[in-house]
């Protein structure tokens, strides 16, 4: 007598486990790029320090400005300034704060020129050899 085939039986497959979406707070949403969550907005909210400390500057006497440092603020505002509003998206903040930042340099550098002997180099005083034995 022939005996039955047994066959096994097979537990099927578990199923996949369903594709979760993306919470809502993760999903990427585009950033507007002059919103504060963007660094071109950072940027120059923070160069208007650098803005008022040399607008602070005019209280200071026209001797201590320093001629390279308000050069290098003044060319800094002008090209700057230019590159705001050629900048996709143009930036605004950006061109108020150098258009502020070149307006105070030229302003600082028609102090510097312009104070009493500013034409006229400081000489150096002579120097004088005291003896030795002659000291006070």
């Amino acid at each position: 007598m022939p005996t039955p085939k047994t066959t096994a039986r097979r537990r099927p497959a578990p199923a996949p486990p369903p594709p979760h979406p993306a919470p809502k707070t993760t999903a990427r949403r585009p950033i507007n790029p002059s919103s504060k969550r963007a660094v071109h907005f950072w940027a120059p909210t923070f160069k208007w320090g650098i803005s008022l400390a040399n607008l602070a500057d005019l209280r200071r006497p026209a001797e201590l400005v320093s001629l390279p440092q308000q050069c290098a603020l003044t060319a800094t505002g002008v090209i700057w300034s230019r590159y705001s509003m050629v900048i996709t998206p143009r930036n605004y903040n950006l061109l108020a704060v150098n258009v502020f930042m070149a307006a105070t340099g030229i302003w600082q550098l028609g102090r510097k020129l312009t104070a009493p002997g500013a034409a006229a180099p400081v000489a150096a005083a002579p120097v004088v050899a005291v003896p030795a034995g002659k000291r006070d």
